[in-house]
């Protein structure tokens, strides 16, 4: 069996006049390749460069989706933390 691990699309928005402020914001498609997704949010980042009027600039990310055991993990992770800091016990 082949495992495909999709990838998440993810574009940055930020403006010039404003360092260390960004918008991070996932877009609602997954890709089965790395080089669907930097095609696409290539395209995308471009598009809204081109056509941005306030100034804005925009980049992309493309990353793996989680598997489903680090998704637990982070999570058990954050239930520990989340515990010790209002309980200062982890059960």
């Amino acid at each position: 069996m082949i495992e495909i691990i999709p990838f998440m699309l993810f574009l940055i928005e930020w403006h010039p006049d404003r360092p260390g402020e960004f918008d991070l914001q996932r877009q609602p498609m997954v890709f089965r390749a790395l080089d669907e997704c930097e095609i696409r949010g290539d395209e995308l980042a471009l598009e809204r460069n081109i056509t941005s009027v306030d100034g804005k600039q925009y980049q992309f990310a493309c990353a793996e989706i989680p598997k489903s055991e680090e998704i637990r993990d982070a999570f058990t992770l954050e239930i520990g933390r989340a515990l010790e800091r209002d309980f200062g016990t982890k059960k």
